[in-house]
């Protein structure tokens, strides 16, 4: 009968070492799935930082990333020099309208509209290419008084300026514009 117990409470204990080594492998199973979740995301970040670094060092130097006789980047540039001229129109508006703010308080601009191709071109207005050209201006031009965004007006698109304290980042813009600003600026 001694042995009978024996052999049950051996039995017992080899049941009990199956169920626990069955919990551990189960955590250990859990761990692993989470690394693997972890190493996905780390993986993303990384190809997420390497798309905005190649796309944006175009952006910053067209010629010397695309070639002298890209048109690629004869383009990029051009739209650059759009962007550049437009915020330096809707800037120097603001400005006569500050200088103007203590003469007659009556008298003021109260809407600017500025008319550029950029707002004809597809890949800027809902293409989500237009970050690029707003991190060339912000970084490389050091505008930084108004930031520009397309509005939809009338069944067409306007290039519109923001204050920059009134602005903010739409969808994944704001992890892009802290890239560049880590990898280009800091």
């Amino acid at each position: 009968m001694t042995e009978k117990i024996q052999d049950a409470i051996s039995a017992f204990s080899d049941k009990l070492k199956r169920i626990s080594g069955f919990s551990d492998a189960v955590l250990k199973k859990d761990v692993s799935e989470d690394e693997i979740l972890e190493e996905k995301i780390r993986h993303s970040a990384q190809a997420l930082r390497s798309n905005v670094v190649n796309t944006y060092r175009i952006y910053k130097s067209p010629f010397a990333a695309l070639g002298k006789n890209s048109s690629r980047a004869a383009s990029i540039e051009e739209d650059e020099q759009a962007l550049f001229e437009a915020y330096s129109l809707f800037a120097g508006a603001m400005e006569l309208n500050k200088k103007n703010e203590g003469k007659n308080a009556a008298t003021y601009i109260s809407r600017v509209e500025i008319a550029s191709p950029l707002a004809k071109k597809a890949c800027y207005t809902v293409g989500g290419q237009f970050i690029w050209l707003f991190l060339w201006l912000y970084f490389e031009k050091n505008c930084r008084d108004y930031f520009p965004y397309f509005c939809e007006r009338e069944k067409s698109w306007e290039l519109c300026f923001k204050k920059s304290a009134n602005f903010l980042f739409e969808g994944h813009e704001k992890e892009v514009f802290e890239i560049v600003k880590r990898e280009f600026y800091s």
